[in-house]
């Protein structure tokens, strides 16, 4: 009896860390993420510029960018997509809370 409660507590959590991982990428519209190519910045990213917002890559992403987006209301920091995923690849969207906007 012991081990068929272990294993059920070994399936329900392996099920619910699977769901939360799919569910990381439901808000990021799919021309920014392609479901696997957003993720959430480290604090103190991005960094405001003269011109826009530097990423971590180096790349700046112009004020008035059509790439640049607000973060929604329910979701944290700062959020970058990048083709592949990569941290060297070209800026797909870039989310900012709206403070920083």
């Amino acid at each position: 009896r012991l081990i068929f409660v272990l294993i059920s507590f070994a399936i329900i959590t392996a099920w619910m860390a699977i769901a939360s991982a799919l569910r990381a990428h439901d808000w990021y519209p799919y021309e920014c993420c392609s479901d696997k190519d957003c993720r959430e910045l480290p604090a103190g990213w991005p960094k405001a510029t003269a011109t826009g917002w530097q990423v971590p890559s180096g790349d700046v992403i112009p004020w008035n960018d059509t790439r640049l987006r607000r973060t929604p209301p329910d979701q944290d920091g700062a959020h970058w997509c990048t083709e592949r995923g990569a941290e060297d690849g070209r800026t797909l969207c870039l989310f900012v809370p709206p403070m920083g906007m």
